[in-house]
């Protein structure tokens, strides 16, 4: 209300100094029609609560996102995958399809760290899973991430912070140990210490509470959302759990920076880069250039141009469509 006040003098002041007869005119009107009064000064009030809140509301949910996100992200800036792996809430499955074998993730790793603007890239295994503390006897099997880490996961992922802010480190776990997310602690009531009947993609194993995360790792929330559970592991541990000696199904990348929204660059410049990089650099040539021949194509072409000539600029495909289109012509 104070504001309102101030931004109705400074404009009658304002006013004044333009034309003293016309603000005579507006004063003379106020003791004359006071209710019509009272009723504007308080529409200009409720206007500016309304726009003060709705820019301080959207600020602030912004903020929350993004600080629920990138804690949920930790380091990790890029993945990457065999297969398209948007469905899978964990970030990719555990069927033969999507695992890369050693060699090709060695190829991919060293491919990947050429690129100037990444520091670091590690291979890990992710599966679905569900568990029961047999401790407090509760269960949990909503959106269960099992990740099984290399020692060095903190080159990727940054610090990991137990919940009393100490540091922990992933090399540190034992065989039977396990790193549980602090929402997941919430739902199980788990503690250091508690044992877990852990089903990894299906495969039981036993193991102790080491410590619980101050928060979540979840490096796909973008695709799913922020309520997912997770949990880590050894990596040994989770090729014997799950029966699989060599291999690893996602790749993590971790670009230069300070962390956070900084090792994307200005507006995202890098992380645009560094995408744009591997999309040359993992594609299959003569794939591609047969895709191009296909798309070039008169009737293709024709269709695509339809396509982007039917969506609604609400429809993401007519941005990417457009893009077609252009680098077709």
């Amino acid at each position: 209300m104070a504001a309102t006040v101030a931004v109705l003098l400074v404009g009658l002041l304002l006013f004044a100094a333009v034309n003293r007869v016309l603000l005579k005119m507006a004063l003379r009107n106020i003791p004359r029609r006071r209710a019509q009064t009272v009723l504007i000064l308080f529409g200009l009030m409720l206007a500016t609560l309304i726009i003060t809140a709705s820019l301080s509301v959207g600020d602030t949910l912004n903020y929350s996102l993004q600080s629920i996100q990138l804690r949920q992200i930790g380091g990790v800036d890029e993945a990457i995958t065999k297969q398209p792996a948007s469905q899978f809430v964990q970030g990719s499955s555990t069927s033969d399809a999507f695992f890369f074998s050693d060699a090709q993730a060695a190829d991919v790793i060293q491919r990947s760290k050429a690129d100037p603007n990444v520091a670091a890239a590690a291979g890990i295994i992710v599966a679905p899973g569900s568990m029961i503390d047999t401790t407090t006897s509760q269960s949990s099997s909503e959106n269960v991430a099992v990740f099984g880490v290399p020692a060095g996961f903190g080159s990727i992922w940054g610090t990991l912070r137990s919940r009393s802010g100490a540091s922990l480190d992933a090399g540190a776990l034992g065989s039977g140990e396990v790193y549980i997310g602090n929402h997941l602690a919430d739902t199980l009531n788990a503690h250091a210490g508690d044992g877990l009947q852990l089903y990894v993609d299906g495969h039981l194993t036993q193991v102790t509470v080491r410590d619980v995360l101050d928060t979540e790792v979840n490096p796909s929330i973008a695709g799913h959302g922020p309520n997912v559970n997770s949990v880590l592991m050894p990596l040994a541990t989770m090729r014997t759990v799950i029966g699989r000696a060599t291999g690893y199904n996602v790749i993590f990348l971790r670009n230069r920076g300070t962390g956070g929204f900084d090792d994307l660059g200005p507006n995202g410049a890098t992380g645009d880069d560094v995408t744009r990089h591997f999309r040359v650099e993992f594609t299959d040539p003569q794939a591609a250039a047969a895709l191009w021949t296909y798309l070039n194509t008169p009737s293709i072409k024709t269709q695509v141009k339809k396509i982007h000539d039917q969506a609604s600029f609400l429809d993401p495909t007519q941005d990417f469509s457009r893009r077609l289109l252009v680098e077709l012509n």
